[in-house]
């Protein structure tokens, strides 16, 4: 369980690296590019949706742990 939750929020992390790449391309004015990515964080995000809901993993429970990890690799730096 512990290995699924891990993954879970690698995905969540990953579909938010490809919204920003996405939204950064869009502002340049990229947008074959911007949509390309945006379809990326969507299919990361519909994943790890399904992991979620098929585990039992509360979506508040991602976010807590995206946000430590977010944390801890703010004090790191």
């Amino acid at each position: 369980m512990e290995k699924a939750f891990q993954v879970c929020v690698l995905l969540f992390n990953q579909a938010n690296e490809y919204q920003l790449t996405a939204k950064l391309y869009d502002s340049l004015g990229y947008k074959g590019q911007a949509k390309r990515y945006a379809h990326k964080a969507e299919a990361f995000n519909e994943s790890a949706y399904i992991v979620r809901s098929c585990l039992g993993i509360s979506f508040s429970d991602v976010i807590e742990a995206v946000s430590a990890e977010a944390c801890t690799e703010n004090k790191e730096s």
